[in-house]
């Protein structure tokens, strides 16, 4: 039945269904047994060199199962380098990416800097190391993939947290997408998603904005529109 649960479920609860496993450049397979191994049990491959226009397979997992939390890090650049680093998650053998957007548009900085930040589901701690906890369940598979599209090598380290778990038949798929307009159009309203059928469930998203030109002032008033389930000439919310 259901039971009342918060991020990270009920830390008092033993679920021996759980098979609890972890990829990085040190287990990239994330199998039993097997992290540590480049230097007996030391730090031996804590981070990556990834070329520019280089693109790299972070995890590749057979399901059923759940990301938990992904954690990576690089140094930080101008943000036409920073935005060009990019994120992509491809569930049960699907060609085309239900996740495809500028890696740290994903973990919340929307401006491609580097910041401190800190929301329900994901955490920038002291603008360095980014964090999301976004609950990922798939049930054949989940492949996620690192793009460097920039014209820069960079340092990359990183780590996928997962279960092995049965998929419950409530569980829904999480998909981000990514949209930007520069400069936007005066009067008209700046889309942030569309098209969705439902059921689903929306998380929520990262706005940005930058005011042109650059002494212009500001306030950020106007109106956050939801169209649900035919609403047509005005909103529910």
């Amino acid at each position: 039945g259901p039971a009342t649960m918060n991020l990270f479920d009920d830390p008092s609860r033993i679920d021996l269904g759980l098979d609890c496993r972890s990829i990085s450049f040190e287990n990239p397979t994330g199998a039993r047994g097997a992290g540590g191994t480049i230097a007996g049990g030391r730090k031996g491959a804590p981070n990556r060199r990834i070329a520019a226009g280089e693109k790299v397979v972070l995890a590749d997992i057979a399901g059923p199962g759940r990301v938990r939390h992904i954690w990576m890090t690089f140094m930080a650049a101008p943000p036409e380098e920073m935005r060009a680093v990019t994120l992509e998650v491809f569930y049960d053998g699907r060609a085309e990416p239900s996740i495809s957007v500028p890696c740290l548009d994903f973990f919340g900085l929307p401006h491609g800097r580097m910041v401190h930040c800190v929301t329900a589901l994901t955490a920038v701690q002291e603008g360095r190391g980014l964090n999301s906890y976004f609950p990922m369940p798939f049930a054949k598979a989940i492949r996620i993939e690192l793009t460097n599209a920039s014209k820069r090598a960079i340092n990359f380290y990183y780590q996928v947290d997962y279960t092995l778990e049965r998929l419950a038949d409530d569980a829904g798929y999480l998909h981000v997408s990514f949209r930007r307009e520069n400069p936007t159009t005066l009067k008209r309203d700046f889309t942030i998603a569309d098209g969705f059928k439902g059921p689903g469930r929306f998380l929520g998203c990262v706005v940005g904005v930058r005011v042109l030109p650059d002494d212009m002032v500001w306030y950020g008033e106007g109106e956050f529109k939801f169209y649900r389930d035919g609403d047509k000439a005005l909103p529910t919310i």
